[in-house]
């Protein structure tokens, strides 16, 4: 799920309650991020208060953890959820109508099929 950071103040001490109404989650979803290293400001005070900046960093560090890096000739299966090759003789290259770019460059976009589930895959170049 993506989270919209501009909305977490840095400098702010949130309660969970206050950061499951800010990012529209449920509470424990805000008890599990705790348990999964989320800093508390006073561990072991009640009521449990995180601090913005905090949170933006954990947060952060949950995306960067899910990202993949891509090289020139892979795609994302999102059936096998990671980088694969296209299956030989699958891709096919389709122009998508835009100009990109400060060359203004044609954008295009490959299709393909994923080598190891087949399922259909494409990229932007």
């Amino acid at each position: 799920m993506t989270y919209n950071l501009s909305k977490i103040r840095g400098k702010t001490a949130y309660t969970t309650r206050e950061i499951s109404e800010l990012l529209k989650v449920n509470r424990k979803t805000i008890l599990r991020w705790l348990k999964e290293g989320l800093l508390l400001l006073a561990p072991n005070k009640t009521p449990k208060l995180v601090m913005g900046y905090d949170l933006k960093a954990f947060i952060q560090a949950k995306r960067d953890s899910r990202r993949v890096k891509l090289n020139w000739n892979e795609f994302y299966c999102l059936k096998c959820k990671k980088a694969v090759l296209a299956k030989r003789g699958s891709e096919h290259t389709e122009k998508t109508g835009k100009n990109i770019g400060l060359e203004n460059r044609e954008q295009e976009i490959i299709y393909a099929k994923c080598k190891g589930c087949s399922t259909p895959v494409a990229r932007f170049i």
